[in-house]
């Protein structure tokens, strides 16, 4: 009897851990939507759509997930290659100068890019869970109208620079360019441009070394 119910247990198992049964046949569902649907849908919505871009789990699924939230696409173009983790957020503004993400780039579980200037992310920039990369803010001019109703503007462009890594956590404010091969710590706050090749911390973020 033991044996019996171990091996019922064991069977469960195949379809419910991780990579068992049920996520497979996510896949094939996903493939077959892909295929068929989304794959001449995607480049007509957004400004530009690459070749293997993959999401969720892995970057496992083809089709956009629910988790991975994208807002005026029209205005959002993205290259080949590219792996978004679950829980993206990735907003341009429809009036706001829109989102560049380069061939290669992966963006890891629960990132949000928010864009009233333009955001540029060249080739093979790796963005770790819970980054913020924001190119906007809240008007605050008026003190006889709540802030939340005075709307947004502009804070100028970003630019990440090829090969770049920006560390979990960390933000990255408007007006800022990440030089190439740079490493942002995690919990950094990026609020000046940082140099190639460099490790910038802390809140506000500094250079600490060279590479």
């Amino acid at each position: 009897m033991f044996n019996l119910k171990r091996k019922f247990i064991t069977f469960l198992s195949l379809f419910f851990v991780e990579n068992g049964v049920l996520f497979y046949c996510r896949i094939v569902i996903d493939r077959i939507k892909f295929y068929m649907f989304h794959k001449y849908l995607y480049p007509f919505l957004f400004c530009s759509y690459g070749k293997n871009i993959r999401y969720g789990e892995h970057g496992s699924f083809l089709c956009i997930p629910n988790s991975v939230k994208f807002r005026t696409i029209r205005k959002i173009s993205i290259g080949n290659d590219v792996r978004i983790g679950n829980g993206v957020f990735i907003h341009s503004h429809h009036n706001g100068g829109g989102i560049i993400i380069h061939d290669r780039v992966r963006i890891n579980e629960c990132s949000h890019i928010e864009a009233y200037s333009k955001v540029i992310i060249e080739q093979s920039v790796l963005i770790a869970p819970y980054v913020l990369i924001s190119s906007s803010n809240h008007c605050s001019s008026n003190p006889s109208i709540p802030i939340s109703e005075q709307g947004s503007i502009a804070t100028g462009d970003i630019v990440i620079e090829r090969g770049a890594w920006l560390g979990k956590n960390c933000i990255v404010l408007g007006g800022v360019t990440v030089g190439y091969h740079s490493i942002v710590g995690s919990n950094a706050v990026l609020t000046k441009t940082i140099n190639s090749r460099v490790v910038a911390v802390g809140n506000p973020a500094k250079t600490i070394k060279a590479m």
